[in-house]
């Protein structure tokens, strides 16, 4: 074997070597493309998770203001029974003063019929002390009536002042109600649009960066096997066609 023939087949060993290291430090790079990109969906992914978490809280931050509101509302319908039920007590307080008056004038008229048959019936004139008792019986008589007017529509104006309490309290619970459940809907529907949005960031991102690390492996291997391609392109045209590569066997 020539020096000639040794040199050659150094040339093609070297060029081998040269080949092969290429290629596989171009598979290495592609591999190393790969799981970078795989780490970086499988962080998307992590974060997605993540916000499925944070929905999962908003979700149920949202139904306690429900429940808060739905606690308001019944407290709303309480205190609308309250005032209705003292407004049915003061009309009732009144009926019964009227009737009690009623009645009571009733009695205060045979009374006083009674007076009088007894005073003409004795022989008495209807005049000086006889006629003296009974008007001041009368009077005495309408001073009840009246007291009982007092009494009366004094306690029924009291009811009516505490019915209009509890609806003016039912007023302000019934707004509180619509104005939290309105903040609610608005505040948690725009937060979870933003979580939604996120997410669906989060999983395109997940597939860009996939497909970048499968551009970047293929673009490394398409390198290395250009560089083999090459080494041993320039192998062939140095050495002459066959005529400087020994053959063996």
């Amino acid at each position: 074997m020539t020096g000639v023939e040794v040199l050659a087949i150094a040339a093609v060993a070297s060029t081998a070597v040269s080949a092969v290291t290429s290629i596989a430090g171009a598979q290495q790079q592609a591999a190393g493309a790969r799981y970078e990109a795989e780490v970086q969906a499988q962080q998307a992914e992590f974060q997605r998770q993540q916000l499925d978490f944070d929905k999962r809280q908003l979700e149920l931050e949202r139904r306690q203001r429900e429940l808060e509101a739905e606690g308001i509302e019944r407290e709303r319908a309480f205190a609308e029974r309250d005032a209705t039920v003292l407004e049915r007590e003061a009309g009732a307080i009144e009926e019964r003063a009227a009737v009690q008056e009623a009645q009571f004038r009733k009695d205060v008229a045979r009374l006083r019929a009674r007076q009088i048959a007894n005073a003409v019936g004795s022989g008495m004139t209807l005049e000086g002390s006889p006629l003296t008792i009974i008007g001041a019986d009368a009077a005495d008589a309408e001073y009840e009536i009246q007291l009982l007017h007092y009494d009366a529509g004094r306690e029924a104006g009291r009811l009516r002042d505490e019915a209009t309490l509890r609806r003016a309290d039912a007023e302000t619970l019934a707004w509180n109600a619509n104005a939290l459940r309105g903040s609610t809907r608005q505040g948690f529907d725009v937060a979870r649009g933003r979580i939604e949005s996120a997410q669906d960031n989060l999983t395109r991102s997940q597939t860009s960066f996939r497909e970048a690390g499968e551009i970047r492996a293929r673009t490394s291997l398409i390198q290395g096997y250009s560089q083999a391609a090459s080494s041993i392109g320039s192998l062939a045209m140095s050495s002459g066609g066959s005529r400087g590569i020994p053959r063996l066997g």
